[in-house]
Protein backbone atom coordinates (compact mmCIF):
# COMPACT_ATOMS: atom_id res chain seq x y z
CA UNK A 1 0.00 0.00 0.00
CA UNK A 2 1.19 3.19 -1.05
CA UNK A 3 1.54 5.75 1.83
CA UNK A 4 0.23 9.32 1.15
CA UNK A 5 2.44 12.15 0.75
CA UNK A 6 1.26 14.41 3.22
CA UNK A 7 2.26 10.66 5.47
CA UNK A 8 5.94 10.88 4.42
CA UNK A 9 6.45 14.63 5.31
CA UNK A 10 5.28 13.69 8.68
CA UNK A 11 7.94 11.34 8.73
CA UNK A 12 10.59 13.55 7.66
CA UNK A 13 9.65 16.16 10.12
CA UNK A 14 9.22 14.04 13.03
CA UNK A 15 13.27 12.33 11.72
CA UNK A 16 14.12 16.20 11.37
CA UNK A 17 13.11 16.66 15.13
CA UNK A 18 14.48 13.82 16.65
CA UNK A 19 18.01 14.65 14.92
CA UNK A 20 17.87 17.80 16.30
CA UNK A 21 17.16 17.15 19.32
CA UNK A 22 20.00 14.91 20.14
CA UNK A 23 22.37 17.29 18.21
CA UNK A 24 21.10 19.68 20.76
CA UNK A 25 22.09 17.14 23.44
CA UNK A 26 25.37 16.64 22.07
CA UNK A 27 26.65 20.71 22.19
CA UNK A 28 25.43 21.21 25.49
CA UNK A 29 27.08 17.83 26.57
CA UNK A 30 30.84 19.25 25.23
CA UNK A 31 30.40 22.76 27.18
CA UNK A 32 31.47 20.02 30.01
CA UNK A 33 33.82 17.77 28.58
CA UNK A 34 35.72 15.14 31.08
CA UNK A 35 39.46 15.38 29.55
CA UNK A 36 41.87 13.19 29.19
CA UNK A 37 39.50 9.77 29.60
CA UNK A 38 38.87 7.00 27.05
CA UNK A 39 36.40 7.85 24.89
CA UNK A 40 33.74 5.27 23.29
CA UNK A 41 32.66 6.61 19.79
CA UNK A 42 29.66 4.42 17.75
CA UNK A 43 25.75 4.50 17.85
CA UNK A 44 23.21 2.32 20.04
CA UNK A 45 25.48 -0.45 20.71
CA UNK A 46 27.75 1.72 22.57
CA UNK A 47 24.85 4.30 23.98
CA UNK A 48 23.42 1.19 25.53
CA UNK A 49 26.65 -0.07 27.46
CA UNK A 50 26.77 0.68 30.80
CA UNK A 51 30.21 1.80 31.53
CA UNK A 52 29.36 3.21 35.01
CA UNK A 53 28.17 -0.26 36.25
CA UNK A 54 30.54 -2.91 34.89
CA UNK A 55 33.76 -0.69 34.16
CA UNK A 56 34.06 2.03 36.63
CA UNK A 57 37.50 2.07 37.20
CA UNK A 58 37.97 3.20 33.75
CA UNK A 59 37.71 7.38 33.04
CA UNK A 60 35.11 6.05 30.54
CA UNK A 61 33.29 8.47 28.20
CA UNK A 62 29.70 7.41 25.99
CA UNK A 63 29.50 8.80 23.40
CA UNK A 64 27.22 6.25 21.51
CA UNK A 65 23.84 7.36 19.29
CA UNK A 66 21.30 5.11 17.92
CA UNK A 67 20.69 5.00 14.38
CA UNK A 68 23.87 6.35 13.71
CA UNK A 69 26.26 5.66 10.66
CA UNK A 70 29.60 5.65 10.43
CA UNK A 71 29.04 9.15 8.23
CA UNK A 72 26.99 10.52 10.90
CA UNK A 73 29.72 9.62 13.64
CA UNK A 74 32.31 11.48 11.24
CA UNK A 75 30.03 14.68 11.46
CA UNK A 76 29.92 14.92 14.80
CA UNK A 77 33.30 15.00 16.03
CA UNK A 78 33.78 18.04 16.73
CA UNK A 79 31.40 17.84 19.36
CA UNK A 80 31.61 14.16 20.49
CA UNK A 81 35.17 14.34 20.29
CA UNK A 82 37.08 17.41 20.01
CA UNK A 83 36.13 18.67 23.61
CA UNK A 84 37.10 15.67 25.50
CA UNK A 85 40.84 15.70 24.24
CA UNK A 86 40.98 11.73 24.79
CA UNK A 87 43.93 9.77 26.08
CA UNK A 88 42.32 6.98 23.61
CA UNK A 89 39.10 6.65 21.26
CA UNK A 90 37.35 3.35 20.80
CA UNK A 91 35.96 3.44 17.60
CA UNK A 92 32.96 0.74 16.65
CA UNK A 93 30.44 1.83 13.58
CA UNK A 94 29.11 0.14 10.54
CA UNK A 95 26.19 -1.93 11.71
CA UNK A 96 23.99 0.75 10.77
CA UNK A 97 25.34 0.93 7.38
CA UNK A 98 25.22 -2.44 6.16
CA UNK A 99 21.15 -1.89 7.77
CA UNK A 100 20.84 0.75 5.34
CA UNK A 101 22.31 -1.10 2.26
CA UNK A 102 25.70 -0.20 1.88
CA UNK A 103 27.64 -3.12 1.01
CA UNK A 104 31.05 -4.37 3.41
CA UNK A 105 33.51 -2.21 1.16
CA UNK A 106 31.51 0.71 1.49
CA UNK A 107 30.86 0.49 5.35
CA UNK A 108 34.75 -0.19 6.16
CA UNK A 109 35.20 2.86 3.48
CA UNK A 110 33.52 4.90 5.67
CA UNK A 111 34.56 4.21 9.10
CA UNK A 112 38.17 4.38 8.06
CA UNK A 113 37.30 7.92 6.81
CA UNK A 114 35.79 8.35 10.70
CA UNK A 115 39.05 7.01 11.40
CA UNK A 116 40.96 9.91 9.73
CA UNK A 117 39.05 12.28 10.79
CA UNK A 118 39.45 11.27 15.16
CA UNK A 119 43.48 11.43 14.33
CA UNK A 120 43.47 14.87 12.39
CA UNK A 121 40.95 16.01 15.53
CA UNK A 122 42.67 14.31 18.66
CA UNK A 123 46.23 13.64 17.35
CA UNK A 124 47.26 12.81 20.90
CA UNK A 125 44.68 10.03 21.43
CA UNK A 126 45.71 6.51 20.59
CA UNK A 127 43.25 4.59 18.14
CA UNK A 128 41.00 1.47 18.80
CA UNK A 129 38.70 0.09 16.32
CA UNK A 130 36.29 -2.59 17.51
CA UNK A 131 34.77 -4.99 14.91
CA UNK A 132 30.85 -5.53 14.50
CA UNK A 133 29.92 -7.80 17.02
CA UNK A 134 27.82 -10.86 15.96
CA UNK A 135 24.06 -11.00 15.40
CA UNK A 136 21.63 -13.78 15.80
CA UNK A 137 19.66 -14.09 12.86
CA UNK A 138 16.96 -17.01 14.72
CA UNK A 139 15.78 -14.49 17.34
CA UNK A 140 12.28 -13.81 16.78
CA UNK A 141 12.71 -9.92 17.29
CA UNK A 142 15.76 -9.58 14.24
CA UNK A 143 14.57 -7.88 11.58
CA UNK A 144 18.49 -6.08 11.26
CA UNK A 145 18.55 -7.73 7.27
CA UNK A 146 15.15 -9.12 6.77
CA UNK A 147 14.02 -6.12 4.28
CA UNK A 148 16.26 -7.69 1.93
CA UNK A 149 15.73 -11.45 2.92
CA UNK A 150 19.38 -12.68 4.10
CA UNK A 151 19.79 -15.76 5.11
CA UNK A 152 21.51 -16.78 8.45
CA UNK A 153 24.61 -17.84 6.31
CA UNK A 154 24.56 -14.50 4.27
CA UNK A 155 24.20 -12.25 7.19
CA UNK A 156 27.13 -13.61 9.10
CA UNK A 157 29.17 -13.63 6.11
CA UNK A 158 28.56 -9.84 5.15
CA UNK A 159 29.59 -9.31 8.95
CA UNK A 160 32.50 -11.26 8.77
CA UNK A 161 33.48 -9.83 5.61
CA UNK A 162 33.37 -6.42 6.83
CA UNK A 163 35.16 -7.11 10.19
CA UNK A 164 38.12 -8.33 7.54
CA UNK A 165 37.70 -4.99 5.73
CA UNK A 166 37.85 -3.31 8.94
CA UNK A 167 40.74 -5.07 10.37
CA UNK A 168 42.68 -3.64 7.33
CA UNK A 169 41.29 -0.03 7.83
CA UNK A 170 42.67 -0.08 11.23
CA UNK A 171 46.06 -1.13 9.96
CA UNK A 172 46.15 1.63 7.67
CA UNK A 173 44.99 4.39 9.68
CA UNK A 174 47.49 3.01 12.80
CA UNK A 175 44.41 1.79 15.01
CA UNK A 176 44.20 -1.30 16.89
CA UNK A 177 41.88 -3.53 16.08
CA UNK A 178 39.43 -5.67 18.44
CA UNK A 179 37.40 -8.50 17.81
CA UNK A 180 35.72 -9.82 20.68
CA UNK A 181 33.31 -11.92 18.72
CA UNK A 182 34.41 -15.27 20.33
CA UNK A 183 33.03 -14.17 23.90
CA UNK A 184 30.00 -13.24 22.45
CA UNK A 185 29.13 -16.50 19.69
CA UNK A 186 27.45 -19.26 20.18
CA UNK A 187 28.77 -22.79 18.88
CA UNK A 188 27.04 -22.24 15.69
CA UNK A 189 28.59 -18.86 15.21
CA UNK A 190 25.64 -16.41 16.23
CA UNK A 191 25.18 -13.96 19.24
CA UNK A 192 24.45 -15.85 22.26
CA UNK A 193 20.77 -16.30 22.95
CA UNK A 194 21.73 -15.39 26.62
CA UNK A 195 23.21 -12.37 25.27
CA UNK A 196 20.55 -10.17 23.33
CA UNK A 197 17.34 -9.07 23.70
CA UNK A 198 16.41 -8.93 19.95
CA UNK A 199 19.11 -10.96 18.28
CA UNK A 200 21.40 -7.19 17.85
CA UNK A 201 21.04 -5.57 20.98
CA UNK A 202 23.18 -6.80 24.15
CA UNK A 203 21.60 -7.40 27.55
CA UNK A 204 23.16 -6.71 30.73
CA UNK A 205 24.93 -10.14 30.76
CA UNK A 206 26.44 -9.43 27.18
CA UNK A 207 27.75 -6.31 28.09
CA UNK A 208 29.24 -8.20 31.12
CA UNK A 209 31.33 -10.64 29.08
CA UNK A 210 32.05 -8.23 26.94
CA UNK A 211 33.69 -5.60 29.55
CA UNK A 212 35.71 -8.44 31.00
CA UNK A 213 36.77 -8.51 27.27
CA UNK A 214 37.47 -4.63 27.31
CA UNK A 215 39.62 -4.89 30.43
CA UNK A 216 43.33 -5.58 29.21
CA UNK A 217 43.19 -2.96 26.29
CA UNK A 218 41.62 -0.41 29.12
CA UNK A 219 44.40 -1.25 32.01
CA UNK A 220 47.06 0.92 30.44
CA UNK A 221 44.89 4.13 30.64
CA UNK A 222 43.71 3.32 34.40
CA UNK A 223 47.35 3.14 35.34
CA UNK A 224 47.98 6.40 33.18
CA UNK A 225 44.60 8.11 34.82
CA UNK A 226 46.18 6.57 38.02
CA UNK A 227 49.55 8.01 37.86
CA UNK A 228 48.16 11.56 36.87
CA UNK A 229 45.56 12.09 39.49
CA UNK A 230 48.66 11.20 41.94
CA UNK A 231 50.84 14.05 40.70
Amino acid sequence: MKRPVGFRAQVRAYVNFVEGKKLARIKALAKYPRRGGILFLGDSLTEEFPFGELLPEFPIVGRGYSGDTASMLRERLPYTCTPYAPAAVFLQAGINDLQRGASPEETARSVGEALIAVRKLCPGAKLHLLALYPVNCSSEKFSLFRPKAFSKREALSLISRTNTLLREEAAARGAEFHDFGDVLRDGGGELREEFSCDGLHLTVEGYHSLSEALRPALAHYQQRSDQEGSK
